[in-house]
């Protein structure tokens, strides 16, 4: 048996659900909570006000900060972080196996001081929300002695490689497990009936993360160019909870056609589906910051799986999956400009858009599916790396 550990919510975050998919024997956990079904509702740890009060007064004045500036993920010291690591010790020795396999890096030294056999499945680079590759000094530590290290990226493989020398590192993509949720086949009835207006333009489509460091902020500058120009466009956007930011700037470019959609309660929502097949153009965005600079974006796989147009900027991480003119048109990074020439001319050019997003769909089918060639892939590689 293996336990596949998170802190986050699986409905929102899948990765747990599709590899517990392809192998049987994996059983999903909440870190520090009891064993649940894939089925159930999923919940994060709860807190009390009184108990996050105290934390965050201790985080405060931990005097670790001065030593190490750089926090974990979880925004704790490394003086608070290595005594509230503790707590996960018990939880992790109640585990009826060995094998663990932990989303992220929060948990690990609780496992690690269980006796537990840790791969990590590192979803984020961490990187203390600056701006160059660095580490936190437990992080690096849990990096270092853990079994071996998974992660989503290419370009966060090759790094890792040079980082940590000598230790095990896979690449094993997001993915998609289209038995679950395939948006090529869902019905764009559900958002055209929420949103009649939009049924008679070119949706330009946007989906992710809401902060500047996402990218989304010039998406909305390049399409007011479009807007400027064309009458035949809408732009849709879904973001994790920055709608009020992301409304603020419609705004201050005075978007006539732009609309910001709820953000979905779980990853294959019926209203994120439909608008994902319903939109004409898909958009991935990125910034200079190392976690989104070098990350193959989940959303890039439900991109493809639509069928769909992609324009997306240049980074290391796009590179790793898609292909210039071939599986997506891909644009000089940071040039405004030339991501609003690239959404202009795809409406142009039907045949171009339409080619783009089948080759997409077709190199996701062949490399990328859950339920083909990856679910092979991480079977195989977790039956080598836990073999007793």
């Amino acid at each position: 048996m293996k336990a596949y550990v998170t802190r986050f919510n699986p409905l929102i975050f899948p990765r747990p659900i599709f590899l517990a998919r392809a192998i049987r024997d994996l059983e999903i956990y909440m870190l520090g909570k009891n064993a649940i079904s894939i089925k159930q509702i999923f919940h994060g740890e709860d807190r009390t006000g009184r108990v996050k009060s105290l934390i965050d007064l201790l985080r405060e004045r931990d005097p670790f900060k001065f030593i190490e500036p750089c926090y974990r993920q979880n925004k704790w010291y490394d003086g608070l972080s290595l005594f509230l690591e503790t707590k996960y010790v018990n939880f992790f020795r109640r585990l009826p196996t060995k094998n663990i396999i932990l989303m992220n890096l929060i948990g690990a030294i609780g496992a690690k001081l269980a006796n537990k056999n840790i791969v990590i499945d590192m979803m984020d680079y961490w990187h203390c929300d600056k701006m160059y590759a660095t580490f936190n000094a437990i992080d690096y530590y849990a990096l270092r002695n853990a079994k071996c290290i998974v992660v989503w990226s290419k370009a966060i493989y090759a790094f890792l490689r040079r980082y940590l020398r000598h230790q095990c590192i896979r690449y094993i993509p997001f993915g998609l497990d289209l038995t679950l949720s395939d948006p090529k086949k869902v019905s764009t009835k559900y958002f055209f009936e929420k949103y009649k207006n939009i049924n008679s333009y070119i949706i330009i489509g946007y989906s992710g993360g809401g902060e500047w460091y996402h990218g989304v902020d010039k998406l909305i500058k390049a399409y007011s160019i479009l807007e400027k120009k064309r009458r035949d466009t809408y732009l849709v956007l879904q973001t994790w909870g920055h709608a009020k930011r992301i409304e603020m700037l419609i705004r201050h470019y005075g978007l006539k056609r732009a609309v910001v959609l709820p953000p979905a309660p779980i990853f294959n929502d019926p209203l994120r589906m439909a608008f994902l097949k319903a939109a004409n153009i898909l958009v991935l965005t990125a910034s200079k910051m190392p976690g989104v600079y070098l990350a193959e974006r989940t959303t890039m796989y439900w991109y493809m799986g639509t069928g769909n147009a992609i324009v997306a900027e240049d980074t290391p991480g796009v590179r790793g999956v898609l292909q210039h003119l071939r599986t997506a048109y891909i644009v000089p990074f940071n040039d405004v400009k030339k991501l609003a020439y690239a959404l202009d001319l795809l409406i142009d050019d039907s045949n171009l858009s339409h080619q783009l997003g089948q080759n997409a769909r077709s190199e996701l089918e062949e490399k990328y599916r859950w339920d083909g060639l990856l679910g092979e892939k991480a079977r195989r590689f977790f039956r080598e790396i836990f073999t007793d």
